[in-house]
């Protein structure tokens, strides 16, 4: 019920038939039958015009270069969907050579270099060349790198100083033991006195 066939002549290019008997690969088949069906499998492979192959090599390359790109650019959009930001380009998606200098709005990629970017103007239909959005806006790339970057070194440069300081704290506190008890004797202190001051009111 569940057997499997291979026709022996769609591996023989030169015409001629390499075995006569199917091979069956079927999931209730015993070894012997499994072993069987390999030999025939080995003998047509065997039989293979190699100058035909070779000729159908580059057109092979080229349908897997096309799938490697394409699942490239099925993962960035999945990752686009998701939320995830989208990750800038290494080179200019049309002339392959320059690297981008220009954000689209809304979608945010970087696609495009300055010489690409003036063909484009020209044309009626302005989308992104990675998500086909329809773009509102441009940006150049470096202007607003530089932003993001300023607002990176910020953040960072705050995190450092809080850091230092929180250190520096508690360095001082392991160094000076009594500080910290003259502290919480003056904020009992203090405590006191604001009491006095609210009976007194």
């Amino acid at each position: 019920m569940w057997n499997l066939f291979r026709n022996p002549q769609m591996f023989n290019m030169n015409g001629g038939s390499a075995a006569t008997a199917r091979p069956n690969f079927g999931l209730r088949s015993s070894p012997e039958e499994s072993e069987k069906a390999w030999a025939l499998l080995e003998i047509d492979w065997r039989t293979l015009n190699h100058a035909q192959l070779a000729n159908y090599m580059p057109q092979y390359q080229q349908l897997l270069t096309r799938m490697v790109d394409e699942t490239g650019l099925m993962q960035k959009s999945l990752k686009q969907r998701s939320g995830a930001p989208p990750e800038p380009e290494k080179n200019c998606v049309v002339c392959r050579e320059a690297p981008p200098e220009l954000c689209f709005a809304p979608c945010g990629h970087s696609t495009m270099c300055l010489d690409c970017h003036i063909i484009w103007q020209s044309l009626d239909n302005r989308t992104c060349p990675l998500c086909k959005t329809a773009v509102t806006d441009t940006f150049y790339r470096r202007m607003y790198e530089r932003k993001l970057l300023s607002c990176d070194e910020y953040t960072q440069r705050g995190l450092a100083h809080t850091v230092s300081e929180v250190s520096k704290l508690l360095l001082y506190i392991d160094k000076h033991p009594e500080t910290i008890e003259k502290l919480a004797h003056g904020k009992k202190a203090v405590s006191d006195i604001m009491k006095e001051s609210e009976k007194g009111r």
